[in-house]
């Protein structure tokens, strides 16, 4: 400091300058004394190193420039709370001092470290926290009063000792304090029983929310915890407002479509009705009915008069708000695709019809092949119609349909030109049974879902085939109509357990989780009312896992293997029902249905001496599947990402060579990622190309194409 002297102005003016100088670092925390809090001393002191804000610090972070000081209000907050924690624990006496020094050999002795304090200012600091645990509280007695009461007078008074006493024994884990001492007080003994302060008074809302769940709803729940000599805890329940109510009258609003007896039977099902006891349980699987109907925007219970009734029932309003509050909706998409060239798409939904819950979907779509649309031709690449009724499962289980599944009714109508089968044209119709159960997130397990069910399916193709006729009137005609009718049977089942970084169900945009599907089916003519000629098997499985690392990159695999079981004395499937691989959903980098390929050489008409080669998609019994995804998020919603696909397509393993494996490689330009699905611009690359397929690749634009095979 410095001091500067005015005598004529009578003051001085002292400067006093302070050099900060560099903050000490923690090198090392240490413990000692009686720990006590585990009888594994590690444990023990990482609890307590977790429970301080002073942390000691690497050599490679101080390497890196970082910095963990240690100060006198660190110091003092830490042995606040670890005096808290061993408070918490049971250890009500305990008594904790905090030494800090340069040198470990200081730590523990004031003067010493007075000492070595000042000598070297440069130096890191060594911290010890010194615990005496002390003596541990015990409780050891647990008392229940009821409304008010110390003793119990009626039969009813004890059967709710014993059953709040036995959720106390479950909730402390102590069997012993599950029955009282005597029939006139509701009073246990608890031998051996730690007090720890924090999990008695978490036992205050858990007993409330048990007798809630008994038909109780009213209860109140009051804790007081008083010494019974040293060491030793006495604690004292005071439960009030204990009368059991059950379910009075039902009130519904807001349900202007939806018919009531659809409602009240569905909250029936969650035993949410008249006379019934009052339960949590009731209450919140009434909510979850409900909402799981997908009706409704919002759902809400409202008990009347719970704080002051005086009778043994309670009235309850459900109040909905109607989602479907149109009679009918139209959706209208247009677009590009490979399938079905320019199209136009239009769907007619007709929601919760009658008041019912059942659906209708009426679509048809148009589409026209892009070249010859700018040549300004009219050509139809694809025309179809499809109606899809849907049937929720609260009409089956009214009309005793076992197992209550949901029903869904489809036909349609198709013609597409394929570069395959020329202008095929599809007639079909399916019947599925379903079941679905959803899993909530909960503290150990994200939120999953499984589906199952059996399926009919009904196809009629038709297409034209190239003949050589013999000379005739008809020598002319190279192509004749043929029909495949096949109709099968089959079961299928999936576990759906994709999620978002919270353990959210979320399938079109996951980061964690994974995938499961397996399908069989079984064609026979009999199936398709005689009018069939094929039997056949097929079978198909599907996995896919994501990996979050860090919080922008998300690894993925995806594989599905399909296999096609020709019987009745048949080598290869009919071949409209043969699989395909290749283009956006399978593997990219090749043309659709173009993974395998047969060569076609046709003469070049008038000239029979010249021959041309046509290459066509070719289909198999057996289509193997698999896709490797690193997908990195850039900003927000934009992504980009990395991957390999690779397939086969074979009629039997035994003649599969490395070679017949038709991998790619490529890369995604740009993903805009979103809740509802994932628009992306991808490049791929074949690294096996053959015959008709472009080396250089193809460009990919989907949304939401590679949710899954």
């Amino acid at each position: 400091w410095h001091r500067t002297q005015f005598p004529d102005a009578n003051f001085d003016r002292i400067v006093y300058r302070i050099s900060q100088g560099r903050g000490r670092t923690v090198r090392r925390v240490t413990f000692a004394g009686t720990l006590a809090l585990d009888q594994d001393r590690r444990r023990a002191e990482a609890q307590l190193l977790d429970a301080i804000i002073t942390k000691p610090i690497g050599t490679t972070a101080k390497l890196l420039g970082a910095r963990a000081p240690a100060t006198s209000t660190n110091l003092a907050a830490d042995v606040e709370r670890i005096r808290g924690l061993y408070r918490r624990s049971g250890y009500r006496d305990a008594r904790v001092a905090v030494s800090a020094a340069t040198t470990p050999a200081a730590l523990g002795s004031a003067a010493m470290s007075a000492a070595v304090l000042p000598t070297d200012i440069t130096a890191d600091l060594y911290v010890q926290f010194t615990i005496d645990a002390g003596l541990p509280t015990h409780l050891t007695q647990i008392e229940i009063e009821l409304d008010g009461k110390p003793t119990l007078a009626t039969e009813e008074q004890r059967a709710l000792c014993r059953e709040v006493l036995g959720d106390l024994a479950e909730l402390y884990a102590t069997p012993q304090i599950a029955e009282p001492g005597n029939s006139e007080r509701c009073v246990a003994t608890a031998p051996n029983l730690m007090y720890r302060e924090l999990v008695t008074a978490d036992t205050r809302d858990l007993v409330k929310d048990r007798l809630f769940s008994r038909g109780r709803p009213r209860t109140s729940v009051e804790i007081e915890a008083v010494p019974n000599g040293a060491h030793r805890m006495h604690v004292r329940y005071r439960i009030k407002n204990t009368q059991q109510l059950k379910i009075g009258k039902i009130v519904l609003r807001g349900n202007f479509r939806t018919r009531e007896s659809i409602i009240l039977a569905e909250l029936a099902q969650a035993r949410f009705r008249e006379t019934l006891p009052l339960t949590a349980g009731a209450l919140a699987e009434a909510t979850r009915q409900l909402r799981n109907m997908g009706l409704f925007e919002s759902v809400n219970v409202r008990l009347l008069d719970i704080d002051t009734t005086t009778v043994g029932a309670l009235n309850a309003v459900i109040e909905v708000t109607e989602r479907y509050d149109y009679p009918m909706g139209l959706d209208v998409g247009v677009g590009y695709s490979s399938f079905n060239g320019a199209f136009v798409n239009a769907v007619f939904t007709f929601k919760n019809l009658a008041g019912t819950g059942m659906s209708l979907d009426v679509a048809g779509t148009a589409g026209l092949d892009g070249p010859d649309l700018l040549d300004q031709e009219l050509t139809f690449k694809q025309l179809a119609a499809e109606g899809t009724l849907r049937i929720p499962r609260w009409l089956s289980r009214r009309a005793n349909i076992p197992l209550e599944p949901q029903i869904e009714l489809a036909g349609f109508h198709r013609q597409q030109d394929t570069e395959r089968f020329g202008v095929l044209q599809t007639t079909g119709a399916s019947l599925t049974l379903s079941r679905s159960k959803s899993y909530a997130r909960t503290a150990i397990s994200a939120a999953h879902a499984v589906n199952g069910g059996f399926t009919y399916n009904y196809r009629r193709r038709e297409r034209n085939i190239d003949v050589l006729r013999p000379i005739g009137a008809d020598d002319d005609d190279s192509q004749v109509p043929i029909a495949t009718t096949t109709g099968s049977v089959g079961l299928f089942i999936e576990w759906e357990h994709r999620n978002d970084r919270s353990g959210q169900l979320q399938p079109l945009a996951p980061e964690s989780g994974f995938r499961l599907e397996g399908q069989v089916s079984f064609a026979h003519p009999l199936l398709s009312i005689n009018f069939g000629q094929d039997t056949f098997l097929k079978a198909a499985g599907v996995a896919s896992k994501y990996w979050p690392v860090g919080s922008n990159l998300v690894l993925r695999v995806d594989g599905r293997y399909d296999h096609g079981f020709p019987l009745g004395g048949a080598a290869l499937l009919p071949e409209v029902e043969r699989l395909f691989g290749g283009g956006d959903s399978t593997v990219r980098g090749y043309e659709d249905d173009r993974l395998a390929t047969e060569l076609i050489e046709v003469a070049v008409p008038p000239l029979d001496n010249i021959k041309q080669i046509r290459v066509l998609p070719a289909g198999g019994n057996i289509r193997a599947l698999f896709s490797a995804d690193a997908q990195l998020r850039i900003y927000k919603l934009l992504s980009t990402a990395l991957f390999v696909d690779a397939g086969v397509i074979t009629n039997q393993w035994s003649t599969v060579s490395v070679e017949d494996i038709r991998p790619s490689i490529g890369m995604a330009l740009v993903r805009v990622v979103t809740p509802f699905g994932a628009f992306a611009w991808e490049r791929a690359v074949p690294l096996r190309p053959r015959l008709g397929d472009d080396p250089r690749g193809r460009w990919h634009v989907s949304f939401a194409a590679r949710a899954q095979f």
